[in-house]
C-alpha cells in the first residue's frame, strides 16, 4: 500500500511540474535572451547524455569520441536535435560495419 502511494505521489508531483508551465508560461512574452537560453536546452542535455557514454565506451574509446565529434559537428552547423541524434548513429552505423 505505501508503494503504490509513493507511485501515485511521485507521478502527481511530475504531472503537476510539467503542467503548470505548460499552461502559464507564454513564451512569446519572455524577453528575447531568454527565449535564446531555453532554445539552447536541448543541445545542453544532448552533451550531457554523450559525453559520460563517449569517455567510457569501452573497448574502443576512440569510437565514443568519433561519436562525440560528430554530434558537435552535425550541432555547430545547425543541425537540429533529432538531425544531431540521426547523424550520429548513423555514421558510428557504418563506422561499426567497416570496421568489425
Amino acid at each position: 500500500m505505501n508503494m503504490l502511494l509513493l507511485i501515485i505521489g511521485m507521478g502527481v508531483i511530475t504531472y503537476v511540474t510539467r503542467v503548470v508551465p505548460f499552461f502559464s508560461l507564454n513564451i512569446e512574452r519572455l524577453p528575447l535572451p531568454i527565449q535564446q537560453a531555453l532554445q539552447l536546452i536541448p543541445y545542453a542535455a544532448l552533451g550531457a547524455m554523450l559525453l559520460p557514454g563517449a569517455l567510457h565506451s569501452p573497448p574502443d574509446t576512440w569510437f565514443g569520441l568519433l561519436g562525440l565529434c560528430t554530434a558537435f559537428l552535425i550541432a555547430f552547423l545547425g543541425g537540429k536535435f533529432i538531425a544531431i541524434i540521426c547523424g550520429t548513429v548513423g555514421l558510428l552505423s557504418l563506422a561499426a560495419f567497416f570496421i568489425y
